[in-house]
């Protein structure tokens, strides 16, 4: 954060930083889930979620960044669908050599 730079709630931020509202559950799931695994930096005070629009700009040039398809790793299918993928192939060959 900026020395100079207010923090303000995290919907309040983002609206003022991209000139769009996000609701808020999309600001909660930014800064506890993430997104690409990148989580927007919060600071929580008084019960409330805050941020500042340095904050928010750093989170969506890394979002950005991570998804740019040469930058992204590429997604791999879970290890039940490799095993089903695996298996249809053997009775396929099976069928084919039998």
């Amino acid at each position: 954060m900026g020395k100079n730079d207010p923090l303000r709630p995290v919907c309040d931020a983002i609206e003022h930083v991209t000139g769009k509202r996000v609701h808020q559950s999309t600001a909660w799931r930014w800064a506890n889930e993430g997104s690409f695994g990148i989580q927007l930096k919060t600071t929580v005070l008084g019960g409330r979620r805050l941020c500042c629009e340095q904050d928010v700009h750093d989170f969506m040039e890394a979002r950005t960044a991570a998804a740019t398809p040469a930058m992204r790793a590429p997604k791999r299918s879970s290890v039940a669908k490799r095993n089903r993928n695996a298996e249809r192939a053997v009775k396929h060959l099976e069928k084919e050599f039998a």
